[in-house]
């Protein structure tokens, strides 16, 4: 989709066709890989959420207005499943894509230490992307399929990975220790202690957008490491949000 659009952006080298009454222009222009594209520009009496849902959500539909199309059917539907899910399950797939090229590895002899340099490469990157961002947020069958790729990594290599639950783990307390260290950042307060210093401010929510946050799962992991300084703006006025975290 991102594709067309560019190419139906890029006027440059594009030859006007037909040119309607009505303002209707037809125009085209040769891309390359893809052959002779013809672009139309047209005014329709119609809102984006109606058009939104002619071409992607009514799709079955389509062979109602357009008689260039005779019948659609839709192949594969997945309902119940957010749009979270079905991002995750892409990266899961590329994941298991990728795996193949580390069985080639194991088949030409390579040793453990170089199949886990490749697994951390190419295949662990795509599933740890971002990972302090979406992984809280994640269901059970969601880390599932995640431990399903971890699982075929670990019996290719034959060695034992690190979890994506202590990945996530480690990169929330790094990510506490950069926001304690950074008195100019936007959740620096939400790290603030209390004047006994043994306990984090308390910060309420009342949806689970924030609960499933990083932030809440990096003041947790602050409760595994050595105290850190108290800045002397930690006690400035703190915003509405989490729980209670003792250290």
């Amino acid at each position: 989709m991102r594709k067309a659009l560019c190419i139906l952006e890029d006027t440059q080298g594009q030859k006007v066709e037909i040119t309607e009454d009505k303002g209707n222009v037809i125009s085209s222009k040769v891309v390359l890989g893809a052959g002779k594209v013809f672009r139309l520009e047209t005014v329709l009496e119609a809102s984006i959420d109606e058009l939104y849902d002619l071409l992607f959500v009514k799709v079955e539909e389509m062979h109602q207005w357009n008689p260039s199309i005779q019948h659609v059917k839709a192949l594969n539907e997945d309902k119940g499943k957010s749009h979270f899910t079905r991002l995750l399950n892409i990266d899961v797939k590329q994941a298991q894509k990728r795996l193949f090229f580390l069985c080639r590895l194991r088949r030409f002899g390579m040793d453990s230490r170089i199949l886990s340099n490749f697994y951390r490469g190419p295949i662990e990157s795509i599933l740890t992307g971002c990972v302090t961002v979406w992984y809280g947020s994640c269901t059970s069958l969601n880390r599932k399929a995640l431990r399903g790729v971890l699982k075929t990594a670990e019996r290719i290599t034959g060695t034992n990975l690190p979890s994506l639950q202590d990945l996530h783990t480690d990169r929330c307390r790094k990510r506490a220790k950069r926001i304690i260290s950074d008195a100019s950042h936007p959740c620096h307060g939400l790290f603030s202690k209390l004047p006994s210093g043994r306990r984090l401010r308390s910060v309420q929510s009342k949806t689970n957008r924030f609960r499933d946050s990083d932030i809440p799962k990096s003041r947790q992991a602050t409760l595994h490491v050595a105290p850190l300084p108290l800045h002397p703006s930690a006690h400035a006025h703190l915003p509405l949000y989490t729980v209670y975290s003792y250290i």
